[in-house]
């Protein structure tokens, strides 16, 4: 049976399928990519020292706190321990370690990753690409899941820091169409 969407090659592969075969296809494809309420949703946020701002938001949008992780530091940690003791709210996973770390060593997959680096993109010391590499090599995001990311500006006035981002912005932008070529060619 063709379905109105088929076209070219397609269309004899549609034809070769048993509707219990599609059937079955439509109900798997549906447990990996399908509607969410805001209560299955597993949320992985960096945490700071002060996480329960955050946290709150979450739980305001419906998100259960046994479905929310927050990570700092284990040097912050303690403080971030103290700001969570006085929060009622109860399940959260607080884990003193680096996200990429448990993007490295575990294999939960997140809905919604809000990465609140407070750095620069290019940071040697705060290793901030490196945690977004972790993020996309050990596939830490479910599919169709969000990131939503939040970098400080660097220090220019460094040589070497304003090398390292002209470097990162030009490999950015190098295979990029730009709207004054009238062709849209590079």
């Amino acid at each position: 049976r063709l379905l109105k969407s088929d076209v070219g090659h397609d269309a004899a592969f549609s034809s070769a399928c048993d509707e219990a075969d599609f059937a079955s296809w439509k109900s798997y494809r549906k447990q990996f990519v399908g509607a969410k309420t805001p209560s299955e949703l597993k949320v992985a946020y960096l945490a700071g020292p002060e996480p329960t701002h955050d946290l709150q938001v979450f739980i305001d949008l419906g998100v259960r706190p046994e479905n929310i992780w927050a990570f700092e530091l284990p040097k912050h940690f303690e403080f971030t321990l103290t700001d969570l003791k006085e929060n009622p709210v109860r399940g959260v996973k607080a884990l003193p370690m680096k996200i990429q770390a448990f993007f490295r060593s575990s294999p939960v997959r997140f809905d919604i990753i809000y990465f609140d680096a407070c750095g620069p993109v290019p940071s040697r010391q705060q290793q901030t690409t490196q945690a977004l590499v972790d993020l996309f090599r050990y596939c830490a995001l479910e599919p169709l899941g969000t990131l939503i990311t939040n970098f400080a500006m660097p220090d220019m006035t460094k040589a070497d820091t304003a090398d390292n981002f002209g470097t990162l912005v030009s490999a950015y932008l190098y295979p990029k169409c730009f709207l004054d070529r009238p062709d849209g060619s590079l």
